[in-house]
C-alpha cells in the first residue's frame, strides 16, 4: 500500500510489473491492498478513471485503517480529475475524522485545505489551515505543512496566516539559510501596510 500511495505517474505496464512484484512479495496483502494497487493504476490513465473509482471505494472499506485511509486519498484526487470537487473535499473531510492518527491524515488535510480554496470556499480553506499548523505541530513533516499552509494561505490572499506562518518556520530553522527565510523577507517588504518589517 504505501508504495503505491506514493505513486503519482507510470505507465501501465511497469506499474502492472510492480504490482506483481509486491504481491509476490506480500502474499497476504488481501483484496483490499490489491484492490487499492489496482485503482492507483487505473487513476493514471483518463479513460479507466472510473474504474479507478470503484476500486478505490471498495478499497476504502477495509477493515485496516492503514489501505482505507489512504484509499480515501487516492479516491478524492481521482474525484478532482473527474471535476468533482465537492465529493472530493466530502471524501478528505471524513478520512480526517474517521482516521485523524492515519499516517497521510497532515497530507490529507492539506489537500483538503487545496480543495476548498480553489472551489471558493475561503472560510473552510482557513480553518483547515489553522488545523494543519496547530494539529500537526509535532509531527515529523511539520514545517513542510507549514510550508504549503503559509503558501495556500498567500494564494487565498490571507496574508497575516501566510507571515505567521513563515516566521514559525524561519524561527524553527535558527540561522539556516533557508528559501523560506527569503520569502519571508520579500513578502515583508512587499506589505510594508501591514507593518511586518519590524517583528
Amino acid at each position: 500500500v504505501q508504495t503505491f500511495a506514493n505513486i503519482d505517474k507510470g505507465t501501465t505496464r511497469a506499474l502492472r510489473k510492480l504490482l506483481r512484484k509486491t504481491t509476490r512479495a506480500r502474499r497476504r496483502s488481501g483484496k483490499y491492498a490489491i484492490s487499492f494497487a489496482r485503482g492507483v493504476i487505473d487513476s493514471t490513465k483518463k479513460k479507466t478513471r472510473k474504474v479507478a473509482l470503484r476500486r478505490l471505494r471498495f478499497a476504502a472499506r477495509s477493515p485496516r485503517n492503514f489501505v482505507a485511509g489512504h484509499a480515501m486519498i487516492r479516491l478524492a484526487r481521482v474525484l478532482v480529475d473527474l471535476d468533482k470537487p465537492k465529493k472530493a473535499l466530502a471524501t478528505l473531510e471524513k478520512m480526517i475524522r474517521r482516521y485523524p492518527d492515519h499516517p497521510a491524515a497532515g497530507e490529507a488535510v492539506n489537500r483538503a485545505a487545496t480543495i476548498a480554496r480553489r472551489s471558493g470556499k475561503s472560510k473552510r480553506a482557513h480553518e483547515l489551515l489553522t488545523e494543519l499548523g496547530s494539529r500537526f505541530a509535532t509531527h515529523p513533516r511539520q514545517l513542510e505543512f507549514r510550508w504549503i499552509a503559509a503558501w495556500e494561505s498567500w494564494r487565498g490572499g490571507l496574508y497575516a496566516d501566510a507571515s505567521k506562518q513563515f516566521r514559525i518556520i524561519a524561527k524553527r530553522l535558527g540561522q539556516r539559510r533557508h528559501l523560506g527565510q527569503l520569502r519571508l523577507l520579500l513578502f515583508c517588504e512587499w506589505h510594508p501596510a501591514l507593518h511586518l518589517r519590524n517583528p
